[in-house]
């Protein structure tokens, strides 16, 4: 009997933070389980994806790009990706907005783990301001600037058309 394909999928492994490491356990913890899992990520430090955390663990990057995280991130979100290659997927827990984005054309089940809401959008603007501490942080709050309520209501739209949102971390959103 083959093993069912579930596939993970968030926008980079540019840093060892701690979503990315909650990938590897439920990717682990998936495996364990008997599916087939796979780490898609738009943009990959091939150092990284060596690190134990990931050992045992298919770490795949889907840009059809070579160069810097920016430049895939771009890439990425304009359809210059390899998404499709992972048609073949049961199911696809994405964790990030982009993401969302990215696999919403595909003929599968769709999971979104949340573990924060999109902080480029949602969070206070003096919070948005302190949030940036890299160069893709300010591209995303650059693009939440520009087109903010309108990526809300495309934010408001792919999760309810998700199959199932396992939501963490979102008390803001709910007090406020």
């Amino acid at each position: 009997m083959n093993k069912k394909k579930v596939y993970l999928i968030y926008d980079f492994l540019t840093e060892a933070g701690g979503l990315e490491r909650l990938m590897a356990m439920h990717g682990k913890a998936l495996q364990n389980a008997g599916y087939e899992v796979k780490l898609l990520f738009g943009c990959v430090n091939p150092e990284l994806a060596k690190e134990d955390v990931f050992d045992g663990l298919e770490v795949v990057d889907f840009s059809k790009i070579e160069g810097g995280e920016i430049r895939k991130i771009l890439h990425n979100m304009l359809g210059h990706n390899k998404i499709r290659d992972y048609s073949d997927a049961d199911c696809i827990v994405s964790y990030s907005f982009p993401s969302n984005m990215l696999i919403k054309n595909l003929k599968c089940k769709k999971v979104m783990y949340m573990n924060h809401y999109p902080n480029f959008l949602y969070l206070p603007l003096k919070d948005r301001l302190t949030w940036i501490d890299s160069p893709k942080r300010a591209m995303s709050v650059f693009t939440g600037f520009l087109g903010g309520s309108f990526l809300k209501r495309i934010d408001k739209k792919l999760t309810e058309d998700l199959d199932l949102v396992f939501i963490q971390n979102c008390l803001y959103l709910c007090e406020n």
